[in-house]
């Protein structure tokens, strides 16, 4: 199989289930330590206590958001984006930097913390990553606001797909984006048809031959 059948396949899996926050508890809270234990023994190699302090810090900051714009905007959280946008990443074996880049990156693109304080508090690696994904959502955003994704043209798609790569140049950073993409499918909601093909599109003529263009293996 191919490196991009392998990127396609994995993140198809990922894509077709029911979207589903990891370990929720009854009360609709996050089994925190559950989910960590999940991380532990797919990842024994990565710091659990980075990751632990990484995950805590956003259900902090994201619970004094939620304070202010109250319940409904739960299916928003940060924090529950990025443990699953971790999950996805896990799956297709990203490194523990390109992990906490996961978990963190919607609390910086909400201005819930800062990308200065990500780099104070995870290094350059990370803050560097997060700040590569921001500026593909830029440029997602500017393509999504003068073309149609249903119907664009391969010239079109060859376009973006061209200046995304000059933006880029670690694959940690298309497959952050990638994750954060197909998160955003399955929080659309399902009587949105059109919506959702839009994004699964985006992500498929998009981010994935990104990735593979930039040498996913």
């Amino acid at each position: 199989m191919s490196s991009r059948s392998r990127v396609l396949h994995a993140v198809e899996e990922r894509m077709v289930k029911v979207r589903a926050v990891p370990d929720v508890e009854r009360d609709g809270s996050i089994n925190l330590d559950r989910w960590l234990a999940m991380m532990a023994e797919s990842n024994p190699d990565f710091d659990q206590v980075r990751l632990r302090q990484a995950c805590e810090l956003i259900e902090r900051v994201d619970q004094e958001s939620l304070r202010t714009t109250g319940p409904w905007a739960a299916s928003l959280s940060s924090f529950r984006t990025g443990l699953e946008m971790a999950d996805i990443l896990s799956e297709l074996r990203i490194d523990e930097d390109g992990l906490v880049a996961a978990i963190v990156y919607r609390a910086v693109r909400e201005n819930q913390i800062t990308i200065d304080y990500v780099h104070n508090q995870y290094g350059t690696e990370v803050a560097d990553l997060v700040s590569g994904v921001l500026r593909m959502a830029e440029i997602g955003e500017v393509r999504t606001e003068t073309t149609r994704v249903l119907g664009i043209r391969l010239d079109q798609l060859e376009q973006a797909r061209r200046m995304l790569i000059t933006l880029v140049d670690d694959v940690r950073v298309a497959l952050i984006k990638l994750a954060e993409r197909t998160c955003r499918i399955r929080a659309v909601s399902p009587d949105t048809r059109v919506r959702q093909l839009k994004l699964a599109r985006e992500v498929f003529d998009i981010y994935v031959p990104l990735a593979h263009r930039l040498g996913v293996g």
